[in-house]
């Protein structure tokens, strides 16, 4: 006997039990297959979103999402680094002649300028922005053989840049600007952001 199903979706992780959920709620049968046999003891999401908890409420399950998380007064101490400016800026090893170092015993107490392994030409045009604006400043390559190295290569993911990309980070150690790469044709040009942060 042989049985139609309109709908096949593959993969049980939560976006095809989703759209299960989904389908069912509105009428549309479908038959959902999965690879492993058992649920995953790792987690599959470290977050849901309010749309997501409105869907998952239109589902009828957002008691049991709810029941199945971290408790609430646990999460206000995940912490998520990012570089994004305005966001404190991520400590990641590195090192300098063979001795490990923090990217955070960089900062302060003037500005810093963390640039790519080919963002030479973002630090000299600090130095000279700096200088023209008389505003302490210490830039620094990371990533090249001759200055601070970055062995295990978490520099460039932790600060969301390009290989030609650079940060800025304030006295705080809080990001004030980022450009993740040097676009071809545009000069490096710190002038205006650095005037900015010190109201020149």
């Amino acid at each position: 006997m042989k049985s139609e199903i309109p709908l096949l979706i593959v993969g049980g992780g939560p976006v095809g039990l989703a759209a299960s959920g989904l389908f069912s709620y509105h009428g549309v049968s479908s038959l959902l297959v999965e690879r492993h046999p058992d649920v995953s003891p790792h987690p599959k999401s470290r977050g849901v979103n309010a749309r997501t908890m409105e869907i998952f409420r239109q589902l009828g399950i957002e008691t049991d999402v709810r029941q199945a998380g971290l408790d609430p007064a646990l999460t206000r101490y995940i912490v998520s680094p990012t570089a994004r400016p305005g966001c404190r800026a991520p400590h990641v090893w590195i090192e300098r002649d063979g001795k490990r170092l923090s990217t955070l015993d960089l900062f302060g107490p003037g500005f810093t300028l963390l640039a790519g392994a080919g963002g030479e030409a973002w630090a000299a045009t600090a130095r000279r922005a700096a200088a023209r604006w008389g505003i302490p400043l210490t830039a620094h390559v990371v990533g090249r053989c001759d200055g601070l190295a970055d062995p295990s290569g978490a520099f460039r993911p932790a600060y969301d840049l390009d290989v030609s990309g650079a940060v800025l980070v304030r006295p705080d150690g809080h990001v004030a600007w980022r450009q993740r790469a040097l676009e071809v044709g545009a000069p490096p040009d710190l002038d205006h952001a650095l005037a900015a942060l010190v109201g020149r």
